[in-house]
């Protein structure tokens, strides 16, 4: 090896090192341990990587460094890898729940691909490179493919994963063909040299290309965050898969390709001469409105509980793409507030979905009605969570949606404004529905509901950090200034 690869800072990798080794020991473990030992030393074992990972993670804070230039290491990409191992812990209480008999039998294998997917995250987070950024978006896709399909035993699972795979598979191809454009004309990959090439006068009659090679690339990871084009999969795998995995899906998945987005948009197009007006701002602000005109709409009609949260993803994909297209000089901070209350109403609302389908037998929304009776503790949380995902004032979910208003407006895009505070409205139907179940329909029973641990744990975070979130999300991320 030589002197230079040597003084690279390699201490940047070092969340990313603990969670994969944490994999690799959790992957090994259905090798060498019978299966009596494994339950019981499975999840300390992630927790503790997990943990460990964390902690590193905030010893580099203020951290601002790169490996070779294609691997950055600052504020932004150390908050989302926070955001990603708190998801993912959340993810693993609700995992340790799970009753499919196929999930138990490979648990480990489970938890391992598990971690290897948040390595690849963890990695598109901090990715300036496009041949790094296209294998960590791989190395996240492959694992969620093989944790979709866990329930072998399950059709809708099954069928969940071939969708999700051939979906992802029409992704691949819209990378490879995008960054074909953008490497072909510069002859670079990362991502600081492809802005300065691309801003070259020379390349005013390739901009065409250009715009191709964005749009390509753009779209790709539209897969992760589930907007248009690729959001087709959504409702399927969150309703096909085992909830541990649609909890990762929806939070941490989602959060990985946004934080890729942002930093290749950021990066390199609005760097470019033009800026938004190069057309780059325009197409964000349009897949910004679909998402939430689409999420928003058909979830209107859904009577599965998964289901509705799926399409409610789609919804707050646009919401989160709002100030990427806006480009304020806030954007980033009004991106990771809003994600950091995505994280806890989303995981929150998904653990008590799966408690009142295990009770009930079913995820239809109707198994909610008469909650109130049977558990105020827990009817009123999904009163909070449902406040916060509506928007309604004093929960994260609110002051997370004024903030990415407030810059829709200051970044002059005053029809997307308009669209997000009609699609916002349009979304009070639906999320107040599972309210009008929980409060004002007799249920069939008035049996207490008892939530399981796991799901307890996840639910009763989750309500906590939404109405905390309010609070000390805002003033903590503006501390930190991050920005590019």
């Amino acid at each position: 090896m030589s002197d230079a690869m040597l003084a690279l800072p390699w201490a940047l990798l070092s969340p990313e090192a603990i969670v994969l080794l944490t994999a690799l020991v959790l992957l090994a473990a259905a090798w060498v341990l019978p299966p009596a030992v494994q339950r019981r030393a499975l999840y300390p074992a992630a927790f503790a990587g997990l943990f460990i990972a964390a902690g590193v993670t905030l010893l580099l804070f203020p951290a601002k460094g790169d490996l070779a230039g294609v691997f950055i290491v600052d504020g932004f990409a150390l908050v989302v890898k926070l955001l990603l191992l708190a998801g993912t812990v959340l993810v693993l209480f609700l995992a340790a729940d799970e009753r499919d008999s196929a999930w138990r039998d490979g648990e480990s294998d489970a938890l391992g691909l598990m971690l290897i997917a948040l390595v690849g995250a963890m990695a598109m987070a901090s990715a300036a490179d496009v041949a790094l950024l296209f294998v960590a978006v791989e190395t996240l896709s492959i694992a969620s493919y093989a944790l979709v399909g866990l329930k072998k035993r399950s059709v809708a699972s099954l069928e969940a994963a071939l969708k999700y795979v051939l979906t992802g598979a029409a992704a691949t191809a819209f990378f490879a063909f995008g960054a074909a454009f953008l490497v072909g004309l510069t002859g670079a990959t990362d991502f600081a040299t492809l802005a300065e090439r691309l801003a070259d006068p020379r390349m005013a009659p390739y901009r065409l290309f250009v715009y191709l090679g964005f749009f390509a690339l753009f779209g790709a990871l539209t897969f992760k965050i589930s907007s248009p084009p690729f959001y087709l999969w959504t409702p399927d795998v969150y309703q096909g898969a085992a909830t541990a995995v649609t909890g990762f899906l929806a939070v941490v998945s989602k959060a990985a390709g946004l934080a890729a987005a942002v930093r290749l948009t950021a990066s390199v197009f609005y760097r470019l001469p033009g800026g938004e007006g190069f057309g780059v701002g325009a197409t964000v602000a349009l897949v910004a409105a679909l998402s939430m005109l689409i999420g928003n709409a058909v979830a209107l009609w859904q009577s599965d509980a998964k289901r509705l949260l799926a399409y409610s993803s789609i919804a707050h994909a646009g919401y989160l793409l709002v100030p990427l297209a806006a480009a304020t000089p806030m954007a980033v901070e009004q991106i990771l507030y809003y994600l950091v209350a995505y994280l806890f109403m989303t995981l929150g609302a998904f653990a008590l979905v799966e408690a009142v389908a295990r009770d009930r037998g079913t995820y239809d929304v109707r198994a909610f009605a008469g909650l109130y009776h049977r558990s105020p503790g827990a009817a009123l949380g999904l009163f909070i969570l449902m406040l916060s995902f509506a928007g309604i004032p004093l929960t994260a979910g609110f002051f997370g949606k004024w903030y990415i208003l407030l810059g829709a407006l200051g970044g002059g895009r005053l029809g997307l404004a308009a669209i997000f505070i009609v699609a916002t409205v349009i979304s009070y139907a639906y999320y107040f529905s599972l309210v009008w179940q929980a409060f004002m329909r007799p249920g069939p029973t008035e049996r207490p509901l008892r939530l399981a641990a796991g799901p307890a744990i996840v639910f009763y975070v989750g309500v906590f950090g939404t109405l905390a979130g309010a609070l000390f999300f805002g003033p903590l991320l503006g501390a930190m200034r991050l920005a590019f």
